[in-house]
């Protein structure tokens, strides 16, 4: 059972805020000089949209004299429009670049942070995350934040510096063919806003589902062979399926949104362009209007409704990010269980040190896991812990790594309180070999060493595999030690994995040795030869083996027996065996057990 996260690591379930986007930012740093520069092109884009119709009117209200004197591409005015045409165009280029870049450098620099709190993040915090999901939140919400802030905010910024410029040169050519235009456009996107917040809240919800989907998938790719051995294939399916029409629901909701737009946009476009061509053309005809102030006006209807787009796309993308960003404010609010890297110790001159449960106390949430006083492993010594399941055994090692802080009483290594000790150099003195053995991606090599910050040589490799009894398989791969052992080892067996495992410990050289189920994926063979293997090991180190496993204990200095998180028998192995308590009981069973298979 995982412990309930604290209160103040606890996902937040209020709505978004724009306080946590500007959170969010104030965590990584923004290239102002490249958005700042991309600002200074997004102007000149502008001036060459504004100016475009411009030259356009003059040069259809000089074209009779033009070619009177020899033709339009003569005159200079044609040259200022391919001018203005091409700077705009290669600024718009530039500046897309430069904005791009921007959001990605910002992307990259989230995504850094993040991950930077989340893997030094509490375990009691991390116990609650489903890993696809956090996976999914890391790259869509930090794309979400960083596309806002770079390409959709300056795309907004450009919107409005044109429709405030077009605004500006059409009333100053002509109000009421302006306020015509104004007028269908501004009425056709006000009658589309409460469409366009839909669209923003749609967008939302497929951002949510696509994480939920993610998580599902990733836990279920995880444990295929899990899903296989229970012919669960087809429940995953439907699983699965739940959140592909849900997505594909939500596609089909943003895309009839769309499908709304687009023609109530066109229609105003069109309306715009008959009406201002009709009342337009008569002007021209009655001589009270230029036929290139007309001509000016049809290209500004366009110039008008690209901003107008970009706007709607700014608030769809707004909505997102805030939500994304209230995600990503928790995730940066949360500090890291370490304060500082472990300190450097010698392998030699170590002394060891008694560790001592003091009056400890813990629960989960209201149920009590674990009470234990005057508990004692003495320098060097050799403990197993027994007991049946959710009688705190796991949780007792859970307790020497400080994945949790006990309720009350301490824990004493010699006399320093463990939570005094800077928590990385603390976790640096412990080895710990869990019951299913943690393998990653990549080489034997690579996962021997995982975690290992001083040079290793060939040598040191060679004998710890020796030790672990890995050296016979190891040498059978194809590759030796640089064999790739697939994603969490599943090209090697559970021993083998286990064993690597347990050479991996010999490398890394602890001084507090735990043990949690060691040897239960091997048989009674090679669990006997690693044993006798960790004797090197556990020499002058305090050792700490939780077992299921009676046979072999006679070799501990010291049984601890555990029931409901209540210590019930503590004591040496022929003692405890030579009376009638809980150990010569498990161990009567377990060899009646035996007998009978």
């Amino acid at each position: 059972m995982t412990r309930a996260a604290p209160t103040e690591a606890s996902p937040r379930t209020g709505p978004a805020s724009y306080a946590d986007l500007f959170s969010v930012l104030r965590h990584v740093r923004i290239d102002r000089g490249a958005l700042c520069f991309a600002a200074l092109l997004t102007l000149v884009e502008v001036g060459g949209t504004l100016g475009f119709p411009l030259l356009t009117r003059t040069i259809v209200d000089g074209s009779g004299q033009m070619a009177a004197t020899g033709g339009l591409f003569g005159r200079p005015v044609i040259v200022q429009l391919v001018l203005v045409l091409l700077a705009a165009a290669a600024a718009a280029a530039v500046a897309r670049y430069l904005t791009s870049r921007a959001g990605l450098s910002l992307g990259a620099r989230l995504r850094s942070a993040a991950i930077e709190r989340l893997v030094a993040a509490p375990v009691t915090y991390l116990d609650g995350l489903a890993s696809g999901e956090v996976t999914s939140r890391v790259i869509n919400d930090t794309k979400a934040v960083a596309q806002l802030i770079s390409r959709e905010s300056l795309n907004a910024a450009s919107a409005v510096l044109l429709l405030a410029g077009a605004a500006l040169v059409l009333f100053s050519m002509d109000a009421a063919l302006a306020g015509i235009l104004f007028g269908v456009i501004g009425a056709a996107f006000l009658a589309m806003l409460p469409v366009m917040l839909t669209m923003a809240a749609v967008a939302y919800r497929t951002q949510d589902e696509t994480a939920k989907l993610s998580g599902r998938l990733t836990q279920v790719f995880a444990e295929m062979r899990m899903v296989k051995t229970f012919g669960a294939e087809e429940r995953e399916r439907r699983r699965a399926d739940t959140g592909i029409f849900a997505l594909f629901a939500l596609g089909c909701r943003s895309a009839r949104i769309e499908a709304a737009l687009s023609p109530v946009m066109t229609l105003a476009v069109t309306i715009s362009l008959v009406t201002i061509l009709a009342y337009g053309g008569m002007r021209v005809a009655a001589g009270s209007l230029s036929s290139g102030t007309l001509t000016a006006f049809l290209l500004y209807i366009f110039t008008v409704v690209g901003p107008l787009a970009q706007l709607t796309s700014f608030f769809s993308q707004l909505s997102v990010a805030r939500g994304a960003s209230t995600r990503l404010a928790e995730v940066l609010r949360l500090a890291p269980e370490w304060s500082a890297p472990p300190t450097p110790r010698a392998a030699a001159g170590r002394t060891p040190k008694a560790l001592t449960f003091d009056q400890i106390r813990f629960s989960y949430g209201d149920r009590l896991a674990l009470s234990l006083e005057g508990l004692v492993f003495a320098p060097g010594s050799r403990t197993a812990i027994i007991g049946p399941s959710g009688s705190g055994k796991s949780t007792l090692l859970a307790l020497i790594e400080r994945f949790y802080t006990p309720d009350q009483g301490s824990i004493r290594h010699g006399d320093e309180n463990i939570v005094a000790i800077p928590l990385r150099e603390w976790r640096a003195r412990i080895g710990y070999v869990a019951q299913t053995s943690a393998m990653l991606s990549g080489s034997v090599r690579d996962n021997l060493l995982y975690g290992i910050d001083r040079p290793v040589g060939e040598e040191a490799i060679a004998s710890a595999l020796a030790l672990s009894r890995s050296d016979g398989f190891v040498a059978a791969l194809p590759a030796g030690l640089d064999t790739q052992i697939g994603e969490r080892g599943a090209r090697l067996s559970g021993g083998e994995r286990q064993r690597l495992a347990i050479a991996r410990m010999f490398l890394r050289d602890p001084e507090i040795l735990l043990l949690d189920e060691a040897t239960s994926s091997l048989d009674e063979e090679n669990a006997h030869l690693v044993l006798q293997g960790l004797e090197a090991l556990m020499r002058g180190r305090t050792c700490i083996l939780v077992t299921h496993r009676m046979t072999g204990l006679e070799a501990m200095d010291q049984i601890v027996a555990l029931d409901g998180g209540e210590l019930v028998e503590r004591g040496a192995p022929e003692a405890l065996l030579s009376g009638a308590g809980f150990y010569r009981r498990l161990v009567h069973r377990q060899f009646l057990q035996e007998k009978s298979a």
